[in-house]
């Protein structure tokens, strides 16, 4: 059933400076775009980002954020935004809409100490500088970031969004405002209800279905409570995710990071080679399970509780680090062979 909202709420989020509105949403647009994501949550019209998001008693509301101030030639200090509902909004629900939106935008971040750390090898600084006032823009329920570590097992990212597509079409909710129609991601409770065979059959899981049915039962049980799990130890976080059906340490720490928890450096068969490539250029690429050991090993000396951040950066730029890591080793190591030896004469 289609919800109709109209604006109830405005208000402004200050950010940790540097921000930069635009450059935020365009990059993540920009990826999706690249990756073929099915644009059914959210919309970026060059000015305005439109999504919804689930408030305290459980309504859907809509938002449309913009850049505080609009000018794109100067960093922003923060957001604007409008907020859509069908009914009155309250002052829990007006303080749940502001705190989500704080922390999957993270505007509380310390962006100035991030760049501080985030400078070594010299390929990663510069990513890292290019996007300079860029904030991860995560989801809003760790649920959403569940289903896509499923979703993306033995898959391709085109296969994946697909697969996400027949989701949310189905069992999406779906909103009209601003004069748009965007759907809200399914909750647990919801996907709980559904047969494992129609997900198999309807939208074409595979495997997946079984795996993501028995995900969504248990966390609508409350086992484990994800709202609770950033309040938890990463360990122990990382433990509680890990013992959900086809939960691996690869899939635990991806959705930890989709939950800002930057302490985490997901490394799967692929980005443990690329990884690697990056952080040891002039070293070949050992197996995978010991590629995988010592980049993060490597991510942790260099860059500390920040290396999930510095994964989220440079994760859709890999391939092209990788060779240019590659390169720069190979040149600096011809020009040091290159130097004629000093010449010492002794008297």
């Amino acid at each position: 059933m289609m919800r109709e909202l109209k604006p109830k709420a405005k208000f402004s989020l200050n950010a940790h400076p540097p921000f930069d509105f635009y450059s935020t949403v365009e990059s993540e647009i920009e990826v999706r775009r690249m990756e073929g994501y099915p644009p059914l949550i959210d919309h970026f019209d060059g000015h305005s980002y439109w999504t919804t998001l689930r408030l305290l008693n459980g309504q859907i509301a809509g938002i449309c954020i913009e850049s505080n101030p609009p000018n794109r030639c100067t960093l922003a200090k923060g957001l604007h935004v409008t907020l859509y509902a069908n009914s009155n909004i309250s002052e829990g629900d007006l303080h749940t809409a502001q705190d989500t939106i704080t922390h999957c935008w993270g505007l509380n971040e310390n962006m100035t100490e991030f760049f501080r750390v985030a400078q070594q090898p010299p390929a990663v600084r510069r990513v890292i500088e290019r996007h300079r006032g860029l904030r991860a823009l995560t989801w809003q329920e760790p649920f959403q970031t569940v289903c896509i570590a499923i979703l993306l097992q033995n898959a391709t990212v085109a296969r994946t969004n697909a697969m996400i597509a027949e989701l949310i079409q189905r069992y999406g909710i779906p909103t009209r405002f601003g004069g748009l129609v965007l759907r809200h991601w399914f909750s647990a409770q919801r996907l709980a209800e559904v047969d494992p065979a129609e997900l198999r059959s309807e939208c074409r899981l595979g495997f997946r279905a079984e795996r993501l049915s028995a995900i969504a039962k248990a966390l609508a049980n409350g086992c484990p409570d994800l709202a609770k799990l950033n309040t938890q130890p990463t360990n122990v976080a990382k433990e509680a995710l890990m013992k959900l059906k086809g939960i691996g340490e690869y899939s635990a720490e991806f959705v930890l990071t989709g939950m800002r928890r930057w302490d985490v450096f997901p490394v799967d068969v692929w980005s443990a080679r690329q990884f690697h490539r990056v952080l040891f250029p002039k070293q070949p690429v050992p197996p995978i399970a010991n590629a995988a050991a010592a980049v993060r090993k490597r991510a942790q000396e260099l860059w500390g509780d920040w290396r999930g951040l510095v994964w989220n950066f440079i994760l859709h730029e890999l391939d092209q680090l990788a060779e240019e890591s590659e390169q720069e080793a190979a040149t600096k190591e011809t020009n040091n062979k290159k130097e004629k030896p000093r010449r010492i004469f002794l008297k």
